[in-house]
């Protein structure tokens, strides 16, 4: 990264220039590898909370089968009852 600035006298005409020079290839490095971490966490949560409907879904299937031979509800999906009402 660099940076170059003109400092100019009082009336206004160049007198000098200033520079400024960084070395910024580990922040890049960093930068990238913390893009690519961020990635895969991204790609990992989708497949887990695809998998947690799925499972939430086959859930409520075996309730709705165990109501239909009047055993009741196999699992506790109140928390389903819960986020509809918000």
């Amino acid at each position: 990264m660099m940076d170059v600035t003109v400092i100019k006298s009082g009336d206004g005409n160049p007198v000098r220039r200033g520079a400024y020079v960084l070395d910024i290839s580990e922040r890049k490095a960093a930068e990238a590898a913390l893009r690519e971490q961020t990635d895969a966490l991204q790609r990992f949560n989708r497949a887990m909370v695809g998998r947690e409907i799925d499972m939430i879904a086959l859930k409520q299937q075996i309730n709705d089968l165990s109501r239909q031979l009047s055993q009741g509800s196999a699992y506790p999906l109140a928390f389903l009852d819960a986020d509809a009402r918000r």
